[in-house]
C-alpha cells in the first residue's frame, strides 16, 4: 500500500475529540489496481471521511471496535452495494463536554477513502457520510459521533453528528 493522503491523528472540535492510542489496521478488499493513486492523478485528490466515537452508553463501556467496524460495513453495504472502500481503524480515547464534564472514554475511529468505483460523486459521498455517521451514532446508542471529511488529509469540513 502506498503512502496515503490521509490523517489519522489527533481531532479536536467543538468540545469533542479523539486521541488516537494504538496500530492503525486496514480492513477491505486488496485491489488489482490501485484507485487511490489514479485518484490522486485525476481527480485533483483523494476524500475521505472519518467517524469517531465513544465505546461507552452513559458511564457504561458497552461497544468495541469489533463492533464499530461491524455497523460501518452494514450500512457502507447498504449505500453502495458492497463497501469495497478502504476502511482504516485505530482505537484511542475519545472525549466529549456535552454533558458538562470532559471525562475520556474508550473509543475508536473509522476511515473511509472514496475511491472513483465507488460510483459515488464527492458531494454523494459527503451526503453518505453524514447519514452513515448518524446510523453509527443510532446503532451504538450515542447522542453524537464526530465526522470529519477530509481533502488529501486536511480536514474539508467537520461536523458533530447525531443519531
Amino acid at each position: 500500500m502506498p503512502a496515503l493522503p490521509i490523517n489519522l491523528g489527533r481531532f479536536d472540535a467543538e468540545g469533542a475529540g479523539f486521541r488516537p492510542n494504538g496500530p492503525i489496521r486496514r480492513h477491505g478488499p486488496v485491489a488489482k489496481r490501485n484507485p487511490i493513486e489514479e485518484d490522486l492523478k485525476g481527480s485533483g485528490g483523494v476524500y475521505a471521511a472519518r467517524i469517531m466515537v465513544g465505546f461507552n452508553v452513559s458511564d457504561t463501556p458497552t461497544w468495541t471496535m469489533d463492533d464499530l467496524v461491524e455497523v460501518a460495513f452494514r450500512f457502507r453495504k447498504q449505500q453502495t452495494g458492497a463497501p469495497e472502500a478502504t476502511f482504516f481503524t485505530t482505537l484511542g480515547l475519545y472525549h466529549d463536554q456535552a454533558r458538562g464534564v470532559d471525562v475520556p472514554e474508550a473509543g475508536g475511529q473509522i476511515l473511509i477513502i472514496r475511491t472513483s468505483y465507488s460510483g459515488e460523486t464527492i458531494e454523494k459521498f459527503i451526503n453518505n457520510m453524514v447519514v452513515l455517521a448518524e446510523e453509527i451514532a443510532g446503532a451504538m446508542e450515542q447522542n453524537s459521533v464526530l465526522l470529519e471529511i477530509q481533502k488529501n488529509g486536511i480536514t474539508y469540513r467537520a461536523w458533530r453528528v447525531v443519531p
